[in-house]
């Protein structure tokens, strides 16, 4: 399956690196379990690079996250309590079958029970964690959060001009830049495993 990928440039400089550094599947694996480690994209001073960084879990995160499920549980339930239209002559002439009251949202209930379970259990998991968040290709600590929503104008087949990311490149001094690439890539996803406190362990071959 080919993926789209933002781009990154310095407007000073000739520093470039991607978005394809957090693609795949990360987890931390403990006493049997793999947990769903979060990413996200940040400065490494010893990769000298924007590259894939943990997420450190919140309890504001999980409420926020419990708070959106109710939400949606409560959208459900008045969906499912109306009376459901009654399907005319003509459309039982058609073969149609009523619409369900709460339509594409199972899959989103699913996903936000999932996401409530996975942040409960990384909020477990740091609670004996000793070490900061690590960069997810070398393991450093020496991470410089760019505090960024890197969101850019336009998509894959009709990027927008580079916009600032708001972060200063280091050593440098020139703005970081993001633009949506105009190329979709193509290449096999792994499944990277970390220990609890960050560091890599191996690649599995499970090919999720």
């Amino acid at each position: 399956m080919s993926m789209p990928y933002l781009s990154f440039s310095c407007d000073r400089c000739d520093f470039g690196c991607s978005s394809i550094c957090t693609w795949g599947t990360f987890s931390y694996y403990k006493e049997g379990q793999y947990i769903r480690l979060n990413r996200t994209m940040d400065w490494c001073e010893d990769c000298a690079s924007l590259t894939a960084v943990e997420m450190a879990p919140s309890v504001e995160e999980l409420n926020r996250l419990r708070q959106q499920l109710a939400d949606l549980e409560k959208e459900v339930r008045d969906a499912e309590a109306k009376p459901v239209e009654p399907v005319s002559l003509f459309a039982r002439l058609l073969r149609r079958s009523p619409q369900p009251v709460a339509p594409n949202r199972e899959y989103d209930l699913w996903k936000l029970k999932e996401d409530v379970a996975v942040e409960g259990q990384r909020l477990e998991l740091f609670q004996f964690r000793q070490s900061p968040c690590r960069c997810l290709a070398c393991g450093s600590t020496r991470i410089l959060a760019t505090n960024s929503q890197l969101s850019p104008a336009g998509n894959e087949t009709n990027p927008a001009p580079p916009v600032a990311v708001g972060f200063q490149h280091p050593n440098c001094g020139g703005q970081l830049m993001v633009k949506h690439s105009h190329m979709r890539l193509n290449i096999r996803l792994s499944h990277r495993i970390y220990n609890p406190e960050g560091n890599f362990s191996g690649v599995l071959d499970d090919g999720i």
